[in-house]
């Protein structure tokens, strides 16, 4: 691709998207093109600098995820891009910072992995079996949610989501527990 330092955003958009690659020249030129911004929304984050450089390479691994999920006849790609990067940072700095912690709550790999004993014990009898078909992941918030008392919002901005995105994650936990009480009630 020849002039890509010149090229506009929505034809490197095409071309990465067009190249099976995460290294291609397009790719990097848009990941290049947002460094600036990663390195931004690690500083304001944290003063830590080691941690900064992690928080960043978490923002500049969404962008390539960015690309790849974006539609090119969808306008607005580069506030989509901002957006996605500063929930990737959000939740890298949640998981580096605090791990362990409750704030990681719905960073389910870290969080539900030191909190499975727990959430095990907590979520028995009736209520296992209606947990029976959700993700860890679900389980998870669940716990957080209902039995930790953990408002949405509060997980929503430790995730680095808003409370509609966490919201409709619950929505559809709900509509996994009521598909498996049906079930029940059905094989009963």
């Amino acid at each position: 691709m020849s002039g890509v330092h010149d090229a506009p955003l929505t034809d490197l958009v095409v071309a990465a998207q067009a190249d099976a690659s995460s290294d291609s020249v397009a790719m990097n030129e848009i990941v290049r093109r947002f460094e600036v911004k990663a390195s931004v929304i690690a500083r304001a984050l944290t003063p830590d600098i080691h941690l900064q450089q992690d928080v960043a390479n978490a923002a500049l691994y969404a962008v390539v995820m960015a690309v790849r999920a974006h539609d090119p006849a969808v306008h607005g790609f580069a506030a989509y891009v901002v957006r996605t990067m500063r929930g990737a940072a959000l939740r890298a700095f949640a998981r580096l910072s605090h791990a362990g912690e409750i704030s990681t709550a719905a960073d389910a790999e870290v969080w539900a992995t030191q909190k499975a004993p727990e959430v095990s014990s907590a979520v028995d009898g009736d209520l296992k079996i209606l947990t029976a078909d959700l993700s860890t992941e679900q389980r998870s918030l669940i716990f957080a949610r209902y039995v930790e008392d953990v408002q949405i919002i509060d997980l929503a901005r430790l995730a680095g989501t808003s409370k509609s995105a966490l919201s409709h994650r619950f929505s559809t936990i709900h509509r996994t527990v009521r598909s498996t009480v049906g079930q029940r009630l059905v094989t009963a």
